[in-house]
């Protein structure tokens, strides 16, 4: 499943507060440095450098959506976006082959073969999230986070229903 992640950085900033007393008799002048609490600030991620190959290929596949966020996934390159009211990323490698899209869905949209899965394998598990992936190698899949208690669970379905793969979240 691709992981919802915003990059962003933070510095702490240690600053000095400098104070100068000076006394009414013949005395040099006195300087006592204070450290003032670090802030700590947001920094913007460097701008990321798109690829043309990247860039032509998405617009190509997704020629309505507009202003992409982009960001690295391992090696390739991923843009978030909204298309026809859904949350969606879409992954492409850097010479512009698309990988896989992924849309969040409601669990109560899954495929039926994926809810009697889910009823059967996890029958007193919570369904948080939920996904359908598209992938340029394996076809339709679905992602669900299930969760009982402090036990979670990232689990892969095949478009059959069947359980691709389960990790401990």
């Amino acid at each position: 499943m691709l992981l919802f992640a915003a990059c962003i950085g933070f510095a702490a900033n240690a600053q000095t507060k400098t104070t100068t007393t000076t006394a009414s008799t013949s005395k040099p002048a006195t300087s006592t440095s204070t450290p003032k609490p670090a802030t700590t600030q947001s920094q913007k991620p460097a701008e990321l450098n798109i690829p043309a190959a990247v860039s032509s290929a998405f617009k190509a596949k997704y020629a309505g959506v507009t202003s992409p966020s982009w960001k690295m996934k391992g090696g390739n390159y991923q843009a978030s976006f909204r298309m026809n009211n859904e949350e969606m990323k879409a992954e492409f490698d850097n010479t512009g082959k698309w990988l896989q899209t992924e849309n969040r869905i409601a669990s109560t949209s899954l495929p039926s073969t994926v809810q009697a899965e889910i009823k059967k394998d996890f029958a007193d598990y919570k369904t948080e999230d939920a996904h359908k992936v598209q992938s340029a190698t394996g076809g339709a899949a679905y992602t669900a986070k299930v969760v009982k208690g402090t036990e979670k669970y990232e689990v892969v379905f095949g478009a059959d229903g069947k359980v691709i793969s389960k990790t401990k979240v």
